[in-house]
């Protein structure tokens, strides 16, 4: 009861005294990435967004561990059934954050794809119509 008194005697305070009381600072809004299915043009994206969460976030992911769970969970189909077989055998919570990302980026991120070309050799492989 006293802890009340105390809280009510400093907001009256500060409202006579113009001065608002201190807030806690809120984390920004965003939004979770789209779930990942082992695309590989998408791979980047999505870890650049979950990456981004994390720098907007930090006190919702303060353990590798909390992240990898993150990133694991937006994951679906075939990158879903890597993460189980990864984990399987290996212990999640002793997990290097750097590690599961190099793993990831091994079997998803192919350095060498660009998008553009993939949608270059198609347009220029594509049969033409006989007239």
């Amino acid at each position: 009861k006293y802890v009340n008194v105390m809280l009510m005697q400093i907001l009256l305070n500060s409202f006579h005294s113009g001065s608002a009381p201190p807030l806690c600072p809120s984390e920004s809004r965003s939004t979770d990435p789209d779930p990942y299915a082992g695309q590989p043009g998408l791979c980047r994206g999505f870890l650049f967004q979950c990456l981004s969460m994390f720098q907007q976030r930090p006190a919702r992911f303060p353990s590798d561990a909390a992240r990898i769970r993150y990133v694991c969970g937006l994951l679906r189909g075939r990158a879903l059934q890597w993460a189980e077989a990864k984990f399987s055998n290996s212990d999640l919570d002793s997990t290097d954050f750097e590690t599961f990302l190099t793993d990831f980026k091994l079997v998803f991120g192919h350095p060498h794809y660009q998008p553009w070309e993939y949608w270059w050799v198609r347009r220029t492989s594509q049969p033409k119509a006989i007239d």
